[in-house]
């Protein structure tokens, strides 16, 4: 496989991993509000509490990650064409630029891994009762 191919195709995944989570963090939350309706307590079970941060904070990583991604790169390419290179120069991109993004796409799929992991415990009671 090539570069160009192999860059292509690790683009699409990770595109769809993003979108994945996306869909499963906002599913998640709407399965905590569909179990946690209020109760005498108004409070939510701190299991399904743990949901809502992981899926929360999965959102927001998502949105950090392509906001950020898209701020560096608009900086390194102004530095670049500062620089006088003429537009179609081949420049190499420095593995630092892309860190944070790395971060936030494992970080995203991590808290969805977390997410799902609080919620199947705390179905593990409900579905299969003692």
């Amino acid at each position: 496989m090539d570069k160009k191919t192999f860059l292509e195709t690790y683009s699409s995944l990770t595109d769809k991993a993003s979108e994945t989570c996306r869909f499963l963090a906002f599913g998640s939350i709407g399965v905590v509000w569909t179990l946690a309706a209020p109760k005498e307590t108004g409070t939510i079970p701190p299991l399904l509490a743990g949901v809502l941060a992981f899926s929360s904070a999965s959102i927001g990583m998502d949105f950090l990650h392509y906001f950020l991604t898209s701020i560096l790169y608009r900086i390194w390419a102004r530095h670049k064409h500062m620089a006088d290179l003429p537009y179609d120069s081949e420049v190499d991109v420095p593995s630092l630029l892309h860190m944070p993004a790395r971060c936030l796409f494992y970080g995203k799929g991590l808290c969805m891994v977390g997410a799902y992991v609080a919620l199947g415990m705390y179905m593990k009671p409900l579905l299969f009762p003692v």
